[in-house]
């Protein structure tokens, strides 16, 4: 079970290590200055805490696609034109 566990981890962090790391900084660093962004309007009541939670939930979500995307094959991308010109078109 201590393996599983392990390889698991260390298959996740060899999926992340294949990431584009310049992406993420510059993710990061957008999340980041949003997040205090929004924080510095609460005090003057321009917006409530529950748009700041909805900022770094939507922001976790956002990374977390975005390693996933970074990691797709873009000939595969490339292959199914079709069905993503249809879908955005009906969109």
């Amino acid at each position: 079970m201590k393996n599983f566990f392990r390889d698991r981890f260390v298959y996740f962090l060899d999926y992340i290590g294949k990431t584009d790391m310049f992406l993420i900084f510059m993710s990061g660093g957008a999340s980041v200055l949003s997040f205090f962004l929004m924080m510095s309007l609460y005090p003057a009541q321009i917006s409530s805490l529950r748009t700041v939670y909805v900022q770094v939930a939507s922001s976790f979500v956002g990374f977390i696609l975005a390693i996933i995307i970074s990691n797709i094959d873009y000939h595969h991308i490339a292959k199914m034109w079709k069905p993503i010109a249809i879908f955005s078109v009906s969109v």
